[in-house]
Formats: C-alpha cells, structure tokens, sequence
C-alpha cells in the first residue's frame, strides 16, 4: 500500500509542476491531496509578510466562515507553532490541546506540516479528521513528502508571477521614457505657435489617447484663460469662452498652479460644461519658469476615465508643452540667445541619449525574461495541450507537433512498445518540409526515452538535431515534455483499452438480453442490417454506417433494467408497464454515458422510438428534430419487430409489414426512409 501510494505521490510531482498559476496549483495540491491521502478536510495556509499572519488560501471541508476570516500569528494555534518551529505534528485528540483553534466542525485529530523550499518557510499545509487517531506514521511521512513538493510548486508560480509583474513595469516605463522623449524630439523646434498647437493636441490624442482635449491660454490683457485650440469640442462651445482665474476646473488650476484629477465632474462645484455629457477630467498648468501661463485640458464622458499615471505623463506632457509654447512666443528674443539654446540643446541631445542608451539597457533585460517567459510557457502550453486528450492518436499527433515547434527538427517519431510482443513498433512521424528523409544516419539524432517510473513505453526521435550542441535549458524541456507525454500516451492507452472493454460487455450483455428470449433472439442483427441497406441506398458515408452499425446493436439494451414479466408479458401492457417499457431509451443512454466513442451512437439510442409527429418518446422530437440515423433505426426496428412473433401476436408477413409502414408513414414514420426501405426490400 505504501509503494502504491509513493507511486501516486511520485505523479502527483509532474501534475502539480504542469501549471504555473498559483490558482491552479492550490486547486491542484487540494485535488491531489484527498486523491492520495484521502483526506475529506484539508486546507493550504499561506504567509502573508505585510499582514505577518497566516491565511488559508484554499480548503475542503473547513467552515466557511473561518476560510474566510482565519488569521493566526506563528506561534498561535497548532498551525501557527507549526510555522514558528517548522516542525510537522500529529495529534490524536486535539480537544485536550490548548493550541486548537477551531478549523472543521466536530474536530478531533488534526496533522499539519510546514511548507518550506529552500530553508525558507512560506505556509502550511494541515489536515483534521472527525475520528480520534485518524492519521498514521505513514499517511504523515506522505503528507510532509507531499507538503515539499507543494511549497516548491508554490515557489515555482510565485517566481513566474513576480517575473510577469516585473516585465509589466519595464515595458509600462519603456513606453512612458518613450512618449516623453518623442514629444520633447517633436514640439522643441517648431516656433509657429498656431503649428505648434496643432501639433501639440495631435501627439496628445496618439500618444496619450485623449480624444477630447484644449490648450487654453492665459491672456495677459484681459486676466482670462481662452481656448487657443482644441480637439473633439463643438466651435461654439469653446470659441467665446472666457474663464477668470478660481472660476471652474481650469481656473483653478491657473489660480493655483496644481495639477486636478477629477473622477466624476457630477460631484465637482462650479463645473463649466465643455463637452456634452462630460463626466471625467484631467488638468495641469503650463508653467515657464515658475509663471502659469495657461492650462492643459482634457475631458470624457467615461466617469473615472483618467489614472494617476496619466496624470503624471499629462503634467511631462505640460512641461515640454509649456517651452515650446513659450520658445514661440519669445521667439524674436530667444534669437538673441542662440549660442545659450544651442548649449541647451546640447543638453537635451544628451539627455535623449542617456535615455536612448537607458532604453537599450531595458529592452536587453527585457528579451532575457521575455526569452524565459516564452520558454516556461512554451511548456506550460505544451504539457496542457498534451494531456488534454484521451484519444492516443491526437496524443501522439499533438506530441510530435509541440515538440518539433519547441526544437525546430527535420524528422520527429515516436515507438512505442507492444504490451503483449514487447516489439517496439513506429506509430507517428513528422517531416518538416516536402520529402520524408528519415531519421539521419550521421549521428545528428537526438532520442528520449518515454517512461513512467522506471518502465520504458516507448522512445521519442528528433532527426537531425545534434544532442552536442543543444543547451541544457533546451534539453530540461524535453525531457519535462518526455515525462508529461509517457504520462499522456499511456493514460490515452488505458483510457482505449477501457473504452473497448466496456463496449464488449455492453454488447455482450445486448447478446444476453436477447438470447434469453426466444422471440427478440437475433433482433438487433436483424435491425442493424436492415438499417445499413437504407443508409447504402441513401449513399451515407463509412461514419454514418459505424454509427448505425453501433446503435442497431445496442438500441435496445436500456430493456437490461426492465423486468421479464413485462417484456414477455402476453396480456395488454397497464399503464405502468408502459411507463417502465418507455423508460428504456433513457436506460440505454445511461448505460452508454461512460463510453467517449459512443456518445454519437449514445444519442441514436436515446430518439430511436421518437415518432415523426412528435408524439413518440422520451423528448417528443418532431420531424427532422429527430436525429436521421435514429429515423432509419425506428424504420428498421419496427419492421423486424412486425416481422418477428411476440408473446401475444404472431409474425406479420413481409407484406403486411411494408403495408403498416406505408399506413404510419407521416405519422411515426419519416416518409423518405419508408420508401427507401420500400425499394431496398
């Protein structure tokens, strides 16, 4: 029992190292957990540094309430002094313990072990059973093996996460060091205020996706901010207006020189309207050396439309804005100082240089974890895409195909050895490009075993693909892959040879049903034929006629669940009877369920007593509602079963068979295949 469930625990690695989403790894450890262990009371706690505390991140079978709001310091409670001395404990009756805190309703013994890789501790794992001494020796050596390879699962995803929040913050600055130094490079040298403006709210609608927004300016005559050019405003709501400094948004921010965030204008005094149905603004102040003179705006209809980094960008945005406007306003006097700007220039290029060089810098580090991130995901959607069929074909289809993306190689096969001859026989090749040739006979072959535990099922090819000259990143994933395809294929193989069995019972048993009445014996061969001599004059291609072939046999076998006295029963049916007698196509589909390759044949079963006028059962399916192949079945059962004696009536001839076919045609038959059957008779 032990090595059976070290053996279990040994899988369990590969599943639980499979994902690298920490959603996904405590669904998985909880799974894994109940399977292995048994357990039916089971919770995963985590560390939480900010709040010093232990959490549960997830469990089964503990209140809910106390999922929700369980908090222990280490050293409080029996998972919390599990924490604090990175010890695991067994206790057989936790209600003479002190440490108990409550986790499961009706609690008597509890196991919990710390979680910890690489000597550091980050959680632990517990579990409480109802029962006094509920847990072994063993069952708590395979509980802390187990809680090893969790906390390296959990370390696993938490690295991942931490890489994709790091990416995400240097492309987020990559992005901002990029539009700051676009608009510097594009409003330093244009000296047209009119141009400039123009220009200024085009990179403000690209750059920044503001698609309505002003530049108002301070005229220094009157005292008053008026819209010099804007974007995405009516003419006429913006062409007279005149706003005094405190008065509105705008004005405030002249008054005071502060940039405003406002997340809904509906809560906001003395708004003044610019677009219609505005409900979100940002504005900052256009400031040259430490004067206000004048404001840039933006508005939208979206409430909260603005963040805080688009504020920080606007204000960048302002400040570049705000030289250039006041480099053409003085431009006649900058003149003057051409040697000075020339200096400052000097400067910027520098600057813009210092970012270019700062850029490279990034992008460098970016590729690397962008490199890794390809290459983890590359595996993760690889071992996900692997063992998402049962069917062996597509493993192995889906197998060659991932791995000759991953390693870029001519030739990929795969052998796999015989479980009866042991003979190691090819069953797949992938050639990349127009002609097969071979595995190469120079030695440039790369070849992997595919095992589970220490048996070898078969062998994975790569041709041409020199083993000297691959990293050892590249090769830890091929074998990981190895390891999840020898899972994978021999999961596909049980799960086939599990499908065969259990459709050779079912028909085996169809067999049985009918050989113990004389009168049905044959029956189902019997509609089987009849239904393919329809299906060949209506030219229905080799799928269909499987079809056919499986639910002609097995229409029937629902009646399994219905007792003798009824089937051979020679007097009229009682209501009852019938009911039990109608209930059988719902047996039939209860019997196929658990069969993949059958559940097309599993619905024929199901509608083959349906009547064309919808009056038939279990679902009262009219006209072409009902699947075709179920309509030729009905035809086909109902003339053998007219053709055939029965307990309380003798067989009809041929003849008179046709004749009550033609005579329901409309009504419980399909019309179409009636006549077909007419002609193929």
């Amino acid at each position: 029992m032990k090595l059976e469930r070290l053996t279990s625990l040994y899988e369990s690695v590969a599943i639980l190292n499979s994902s690298l989403r920490l959603e996904e790894v405590l669904d998985r450890t909880i799974s894994i957990a109940r399977q292995i262990l048994n357990l039916d009371n089971c919770a995963i706690l985590l560390f939480d540094s900010s709040e010093q505390v232990l959490k549960i991140s997830r469990a089964v079978g503990y209140d809910e309430n106390i999922v929700n709001t369980f908090r222990v310091r280490p050293g409080t409670g029996i998972s919390g002094w599990v924490f604090e001395h990175r010890e695991g404990v067994v206790i057989s009756n936790v209600q003479k313990d002190p440490r108990y805190i409550k986790g499961v309703s009706g609690a008597i013994s509890e196991m919990a072990v710390p979680l910890t890789v690489d000597n550091n501790i980050i959680g632990v794992l517990d579990a409480e059973s109802r029962k006094e001494n509920a847990f072994s020796d063993e069952d708590f050596m395979i509980f802390r093996i187990f809680a090893s390879n969790v906390a390296v699962a959990i370390r696993n995803a938490d690295i991942l996460n931490r890489l994709l929040a790091m990416n995400n913050e240097l492309k987020q600055r990559l992005n901002e060091i990029s539009t700051i130094s676009r608009v510097a490079n594009s409003v330093s040298t244009i000296l047209n205020i009119d141009v400039l403006l123009l220009k200024i709210l085009n990179l403000t609608k690209e750059t920044l996706n503001f698609s309505n927004c002003a530049v108002l300016l301070l005229d220094r005559e009157t005292g008053v901010l008026r819209v010099r050019a804007s974007i995405g405003y009516k003419e006429e709501s913006v062409k007279n207006l005149a706003i005094r400094p405190g008065e509105g948004i705008t004005g405030r921010v002249l008054l005071y020189g502060k940039p405003v965030l406002i997340g809904d204008i509906r809560n906001e005094p003395g708004y003044i309207e610019g677009i219609n149905g505005g409900r979100s603004e940002i504005s900052v102040p256009l400031v040259v050396r430490d004067e206000v003179i004048g404001v840039l705006d933006a508005e939208s209809p979206i409430p909260n439309k603005f963040t805080e980094n688009d504020l920080n960008l606007f204000s960048v945005f302002a400040g570049y804005i705000s030289s250039a406007i006041h480099n053409a306003e003085l431009f006649s006097e900058l003149e003057q100082k051409n040697q000075m700007l020339k200096k400052s220039l000097s400067e910027i290029e520098k600057m813009n240089q210092d970012l270019i060089k700062y850029s490279n810098e990034v992008r460098q580090i970016n590729e690397k974890l962008n490199k890794r991130i390809v290459e983890i995901t590359a595996v993760y959607e690889a071992s996900k895409t692997i063992i998402s069929s049962l069917d062996l074909q597509e493993t192995l289809q889906s197998i060659v195909m991932l791995t000759n993306d991953l390693v870029k190689s001519s030739v990929s096969a795969i052998r796999l050895v015989d479980s009866e001859t042991q003979e190691v026989k090819e069953r797949i090749r992938l050639v990349s490009g127009d002609i097969d040739v071979g595995l190469s006979s120079n030695g440039k072959n790369f070849e992997m075993p595919l095992k589970i535990g220490d048996k070898i099922i078969g062998y994975f090819e790569l041709g041409n693909v020199d083993p000297s000259l691959m990293g050892e990143e590249e090769r830890q994933i091929l074998l990981t892959l190895a390891s999840q395809a020898a899972i994978a294929i021999e999961n596909a193989r049980l799960f086939e040879e599990t499908q065969r069995t259990y459709y050779e019972t079912i028909k085996g048993l169809a067999q049985a049903l009918e050989a113990r009445d004389a009168y049905t014996r044959g029956h189902s061969e019997r509609v089987t034929k009849y239904a393919l001599l329809i299906a060949d004059e209506l030219g229905l291609d080799d799928e269909q006629k499987r079809l056919i072939s499986y639910a002609g046999l097995l229409h029937d076998i629902g009646k399994i669940g219905i007792a003798d006295s009824i089937l051979n029963k020679k007097a009229t049916l009682s209501p009852e009877d019938r009911k039990a007698i109608e209930n059988h196509p719902l047996f039939g589909d209860q019997i196929l369920g658990p069969i993949k390759f059958l559940r097309e044949a599993q619905y024929i079963v199901l509608h083959h007593h349906e009547k064309y006028d919808g009056s038939g059962y279990p679902s009262k399916l009219k006209g072409e509602e009902i699947p075709l192949l179920a309509r030729i079945i009905t035809v086909a059962d109902s003339f053998d079963a007219m053709t055939s004696d029965r307990p309380y009536r003798k067989a009809f001839s041929m003849e008179d068979a046709l004749s009550e076919l033609r005579a329901k045609s409309g009504t419980q038959f399909d019309p179409k295949i009636v006549g077909v059957f007419e002609k193929v008779m």
